[in-house]
């Protein structure tokens, strides 16, 4: 007893999960399911991609806004080696003309000294003014600073450079100035100066610039809790760097070659184990490159929690979406079960019965559409039978149209005519070609037949018609042989010649010429029947089909029309018999069939 309650248990659970109400509501959810799912992830990964564009462009302005800081403390360097150039003190201290007394050579230096210190007090950030003449005249602007013995300073890296450089400001990178005794952490501008009138070469003017100003630059920006602001020249050389010790004894290293070669303005690398953004502005005025380092993991700093966040949402959504399901999809299930009930009686094959539904939506519709539908079968299923009866006496309207009376008693007339003239070869040609003519076109009672056996067909009728009118007729069978086994409604060729004969060859002066021609055309099959007879007007082409025209036809005038409309039964609207003619040109009729094979 207990097993056959589990059996009915077992049953009944497999009916449930079978049901369409399961399948809508687990369809539902999982759709459900899906679309939530990745409308999360996308929306995280554009959350996540947003968030770091906007860090990409937040270390962008504040890397830029490093560099204005560094490029305005080079322009005023530079601004002094112009005031300085153009100084009338300068220009004669320095000028090669020994003229001068040397109270004049006293004043003009300490002119120059007292500009020099006007420049370094009025701010910190200046540590020290030099002026070396090529006429030998060195000027400090702190006279107490002395010069190395064992330093040439024309061999100096700052003062060839700037030597080369022509009147245009060098920047180095920061060094520590060691050709003096109180050495100092500096970044140097060097510039030739010239005459003012003679554009003569003066000399090199050295500027030094404290590097705490650009290492309190730098210190000032904050990026998360690693990241750092670091500066290099167009060499790749570090002019500064929050960890410049590290870098130069190499217990540190940065990520130089990569932010030479790079070709926008941040990457993305792994760097010392950690996901590093890198951001880079590069100063127009001295090329050097000024370069943000971000951890990836610090512009996100609410990752975790977001993904959790969106986790969270998915499974609620779940929850609620299944809830739903099951209330949509029992909604949904039960006129269906209902309709399921009322669609067996058409099942055993009753069409006469009508759904009456009361519901307005889709199953109410539904229920409406399959009362259409069953009685659109019903008419359908009377149609192909109405089709079938006209199909029947077309075809046997198109056999009584190739056993012409006519036809048969001028042939059998030529035959007796031909045997009491001893032309014993043409009676038996004729005969055998009139045997072989009904042979195939009762062709065992098929409706069907291969191309290759209609052209047969047509072909002895014109061996007939040909013995018949001996010089007045010729013909040519020029037929694709890859078509020959495509199959076609028998019948249809035999007609359209005899209407080429009576109509066109017949009243025409001369020998006349039939062509049939056949080919496969964009995956149809088109048979041609050409001849070089009188032709028609397009009045005669309008109305070939008219009982006007058969009345007045002497030939099988029937024919034409009844295989026109077997085409169309056959085969459909879209295939038929067309006719193309001009006057005393001739005619050609062409017959499109479709592609059928065996």
């Amino acid at each position: 007893m207990q097993a056959k309650l589990n059996k009915q248990w077992i049953k009944h659970i497999f009916l449930q999960l079978n049901s369409i109400q399961f399948h809508i509501a687990f369809s539902f959810s999982a759709l459900i399911l899906v679309i939530i799912t990745i409308i999360g992830f996308v929306s995280y990964d554009k959350f996540s991609n947003t968030l770091e564009e906007n860090a990409k462009e937040y270390n962008l302005q504040l890397t830029k806004q490093v560099k204005e800081n560094v490029d305005y403390y080079i322009r005023y360097m530079d601004d002094i080696s112009s005031i300085v150039q153009n100084d009338p003190s300068f220009q004669q201290y320095f000028s090669s003309n020994e003229n001068g007394s040397f109270i004049e050579k006293g004043e003009q230096e300490n002119k120059l000294i007292d500009l020099f210190n006007s420049f370094i007090n009025a701010r910190n950030d200046i540590v020290s003014i030099f002026a070396f003449g090529y006429n030998g005249q060195i000027l400090k602007s702190n006279p107490k600073l002395k010069i190395k013995d064992d330093i040439k300073i024309e061999n100096q890296d700052w003062y060839l450079a700037a030597k080369e450089s022509h009147g245009e400001p060098v920047v180095s990178s920061s060094h520590v100035q060691a050709f003096v005794d109180d050495p100092h952490w500096v970044v140097s501008l060097s510039k030739e100066l010239k005459s003012t009138d003679s554009h003569a070469r003066k000399g090199i003017l050295l500027i030094d610039l404290n590097y705490k100003i650009i290492s309190e630059i730098c210190k000032k920006v904050q990026l998360g809790s690693k990241g750092y602001i670091f500066i290099m020249d167009k060499q790749g050389n570090i002019v500064y760097h929050p960890q410049q010790q590290m870098i130069y004894s190499r217990l540190k290293t940065e990520m130089i070659t990569q932010v030479l070669n790079a070709k926008g303005k941040s990457f993305v690398i792994d760097h010392d184990g950690e996901r590093k953004l890198y951001t880079i502005t590069t100063s127009h005025l001295t090329g050097w490159k000024v370069v943000s380092v971000t951890n990836v993991n610090d512009m996100i700093m609410d990752g975790k929690k977001t993904k959790k966040f969106f986790m969270m949402m998915i499974v609620i959504s779940l929850l609620l979406s299944l809830l739903i399901a099951i209330v949509i999809s029992s909604r949904i299930s039960r006129p269906i079960r209902k309709l399921e009930l009322s669609m067996k009686e058409v099942e055993m094959g009753n069409f006469d019965i009508e759904l009456d539904f009361s519901y307005n939506h889709e199953v109410g519709r539904l229920s409406s559409s399959f009362n259409m539908m069953t009685r659109k079968i019903k008419e359908l299923m009377q149609q192909v039978v109405e089709e079938q009866k006209a199909l029947r006496k077309s075809e046997i309207k198109a056999l009584q149209s190739q056993i012409n009376p006519h036809f048969l008693y001028n042939t059998l007339d030529s035959i007796i005519w031909m045997a009491e003239s001893d032309q014993n070869e043409e009676v038996i040609d004729m005969t055998s070609s009139l045997a072989k003519l009904f042979r195939i076109s009762l062709n065992k009672g098929n409706e069907t037949v291969s191309i290759s056996g209609e052209i047969e067909h047509v072909k002895n009728y014109l061996l007939i018609q040909k013995m018949r009118y001996r010089n007045k007729l010729d013909f040519i069978i020029d037929v694709d042989p890859a078509i020959m086994s495509y199959q076609t409604i028998k019948l249809i060729l035999q007609p359209l010649v005899e209407n080429a004969i009576y109509h066109g060859i017949k009243n025409k002066t001369g020998k006349g010429l039939i062509r049939i021609l056949g080919k496969e055309v964009e995956g149809k099959v088109l048979l041609q029947v050409i001849d070089n007879g009188v032709g028609m007007d397009s009045s005669k082409i309008k109305n070939i089909y008219s009982d006007e025209y058969r009345e007045n036809s002497k030939g099988n005038g029937v024919g034409v029309k009844n295989v026109h409309e077997r085409l169309q039964i056959y085969y459909g609207q879209d295939f038929g018999v067309s006719f193309q003619s001009e006057v005393n040109q001739g005619t050609t009729v062409s017959i499109w069939i479709p592609v059928v094979t065996l």
